[in-house]
């Protein structure tokens, strides 16, 4: 069916759930949508919040216990009635003509399994802290490929996929915190094309209780990419495979491993 299916998966999302299920209702368009919001067992105030919600165009639905991020993706876009998914995390701010610009963008590119677009940095007060360097530097699906397989160059929730991609290639359990990273290069790896709306359509908020904000005190980001990296690899049939992009994947896996090696090391001394 024509239209997009927001998903938002939030565990203790407060205070921030509220702005962004405000920015979600008031897109600027006539496009249908739906507000899919999986509460993963939140025990703060998101759930009484949650239940006051009367609005047609969102529904919620309930998990306890908390079943984690991945799940909770999975079984929003089981849920999803649209053909389109728009990823939305519950501490970010989607602007006003998000689903106008991308759902134009894959609409004229019908072999995009989807688009992404840029995103502005936000604090606390909602305040623009900055861009991303390398969001703004990979545009066209050829240079989202080329860094892909270095690094991730996609911010998750600015992601509109078309949902039979989704239940082609779900989310894994086994990538926990960085199960983006591992679904771009499965697209990537099967020659699916994903292309990006050059502005910005998504408030990023970074902030102490962040993946972001986590990720950025890893020890050792290095090995993170490196554990993704050979995981995709096995499951994708590596080395028995004759994929350009997955052996490149594997060759900068191993400099991720060495790089790895050599920051652990640096720090010890």
């Amino acid at each position: 069916m024509y239209g997009v299916s927001f998903v938002m998966p939030v565990y203790n999302g407060w205070p921030y759930v509220q702005q962004a299920v405000q920015s979600m209702l008031h897109q600027h368009t006539d496009i249908p949508f739906e507000i899919i919001i999986i509460n993963d067992g939140s025990t703060d105030d998101t759930a009484a919040w949650l239940a006051t919600i009367l609005q047609p165009t969102i529904k919620v639905l309930q998990q306890y216990p908390n079943q984690g991020l991945v799940a909770s993706l999975n079984n929003g876009v089981q849920a999803a009635k649209y053909a389109y998914i728009a990823r939305m995390d519950a501490d970010d701010i989607c602007l006003s003509n998000r689903l106008t610009v991308q759902v134009k963008a894959l609409e004229a590119n019908p072999t995009w399994a989807g688009v992404a677009g840029f995103i502005e940095f936000i604090n606390n007060d909602n305040s623009v802290a900055g861009t991303w360097a390398l969001d703004r530097n990979t545009i066209t699906p050829a240079t989202i490929k080329k860094a892909m397989a270095w690094e991730c160059c996609l911010a998750h929730p600015t992601m509109l996929l078309r949902r039979e991609i989704l239940l082609q290639f779900p989310y894994r359990a086994e990538q926990k915190n960085i199960e983006d990273y591992d679904l771009w290069l499965n697209l990537l790896a099967a020659n699916k094309t994903i292309g990006k709306v050059p502005e910005t359509v998504l408030h990023y908020r970074v902030h102490q209780s962040s993946v972001t904000k986590q990720t950025l005190h890893q020890q050792n980001f290095y090995f993170k990419k490196w554990r993704c990296k050979i995981y995709f690899l096995r499951q994708y049939g590596f080395p028995f495979t004759s994929n350009s992009f997955v052996w490149k994947v594997a060759v900068l896996a191993l400099a991720d491993g060495v790089l790895g090696v050599a920051k652990q090391f640096k720090k010890r001394l």
